[in-house]
């Protein structure tokens, strides 16, 4: 706790050098907290077969970007996330009319006692007709980097203890409609740890949905509605018996923005789950009748 505190600190630290030593103009700082009844305890074991609720981690991420020119900028955001743990990223963005890219790497940080730093890397396109439609993809994973001259760093085996393995993935498709953004989306993350108790263990989170984006021009509000099915799942791979203790939820969501100027924009968000239940191990073990939910609240602010 106290490593992952120091950690935090540290970045908040270089987040406030930065934005005091440079020129205002073209940066934009934020923040986000999140609060989820969605989630599965860390000390969770192969044999638990109810789920509770009422474990509540706080989760959190802080980002500082800077344009550079027209088209290109960079950003820094540090997360902390109930699949993905700790990370931090660092990523170059390249924007035109008809297409976006952004590259760079990430690190997870404070995951493990065993292995404190793992690099890895992010990319992202997406390629857009405007006004039409477009298509985006993301695609991170971490790097063996020990592995590299082998031919394998991108291989998603852990073989010893405290190593692991952070994906973050993302396929989306849009069409622009009347003030209106329509999305299908796919959006999935995966943490695989060794752990000296189960071997292999990995958590994941997989939503497939719709997004509706609604807007209108010189209006500051923009409400945005969202309809998935979560799949959310840990997986003991390496004990006699595998178990994969898997939980299916209906969600609906909806997001709240409001720009108070050309500065500050800040938003709420609520997800709740329309209907939970088991799947795999969890058959027949748990039907959600409690009030499931994820409750973010952020803000963006822009230098000028």
């Amino acid at each position: 706790m106290q490593r992952k505190l120091y950690i935090s600190l540290c970045f908040f630290a270089l987040l406030s050098f930065l934005l005091a030593i440079a020129p205002s103009d073209g940066w934009e700082a934020g923040g986000e907290l999140t609060i989820s009844a969605l989630n599965f305890h860390p000390d969770r074991k192969p044999e638990d077969t109810t789920f509770s609720p009422y474990y509540l981690p706080l989760q959190y991420n802080v980002f500082v970007s800077h344009r550079l020119d027209e088209s290109m900028s960079f950003d820094l955001t540090y997360t902390k996330d109930n699949i993905l743990r700790n990370v931090l990223f660092g990523n170059f963005s390249y924007e035109m009319d008809y297409f976006s890219l952004q590259v760079g790497p990430f690190f997870g940080l404070g995951n493990s006692t065993e292995v404190p730093v793992k690099a890895g890397i992010l990319a992202s396109i997406e390629v857009r007709s405007p006004g039409q439609l477009y298509i985006f993809l993301r695609s991170g994973r971490s790097l063996n980097l020990l592995n590299i001259f082998k031919g394998n760093a991108l291989s998603g085996s852990v073989s010893s203890v405290g190593d692991f393995m952070q994906e973050n993935n993302e396929v989306r498709f849009g069409l622009y409609l009347r003030n209106t953004i329509l999305s299908l989306f796919v959006q999935s993350k995966i943490f695989t740890e060794f752990t000296s108790s189960y071997g292999t263990v990995s958590d994941s989170q997989t939503d497939y949905g719709t997004r509706t984006e609604v807007f209108q021009k010189n209006i500051p509000f923009r409400i945005i509605l969202s309809f998935f099915f979560r799949n959310m799942s840990r997986y003991y791979e390496d004990i006699p018996s595998p178990v994969e203790h898997t939980i299916g939820s209906l969600i609906f969501g909806s997001r709240l923005e409001y720009s108070y100027n050309s500065r500050w924009t800040s938003y709420i968000d609520l997800e709740s789950s329309i209907y939970s239940f088991g799947l795999n191990d969890l058959i027949g073990e748990y039907a959600g009748t409690e009030y499931l939910f994820t409750f973010k609240t952020g803000f963006r602010y822009r230098f000028q």
